[in-house]
């Protein structure tokens, strides 16, 4: 076979593995599709709310603070929703940093 040959047969084998490499991708993995209903947040941090020590243990610090230090930073981790998905809120956004 020429060299010629031998690069198209080769460049043809690449797109092929970036076609197949693109069809695999997934906009939101299984993992995360019932993140609103049984992510740790959503599960958790309400619960904690009513539990004033296991918060803290949690959190590292009182209810209060969060939410000062949520106040203080709103602004830099505030993302915007689009018209593919809803942001994260900050609440969480903190919540799972700290954790």
């Amino acid at each position: 076979m020429t060299s010629r040959k031998m690069l198209l047969a080769e460049s043809a084998d690449l797109i092929d593995v970036k076609v197949n490499l693109v069809k695999d991708r997934l906009w939101v993995h299984e993992i995360n599709k019932h993140r609103l209903s049984e992510g740790e947040f959503h599960t958790l941090f309400n619960k904690l709310k009513n539990h004033p020590i296991k918060f803290f243990e949690n959190c590292r610090m009182s209810e209060p603070t969060f939410y000062i230090i949520l106040e203080a930073i709103r602004s830099e981790i505030e993302k915007q929703d689009t018209n593919f998905r809803k942001a994260i809120p900050v609440e969480e956004r903190l919540f799972l940093t700290l954790r």
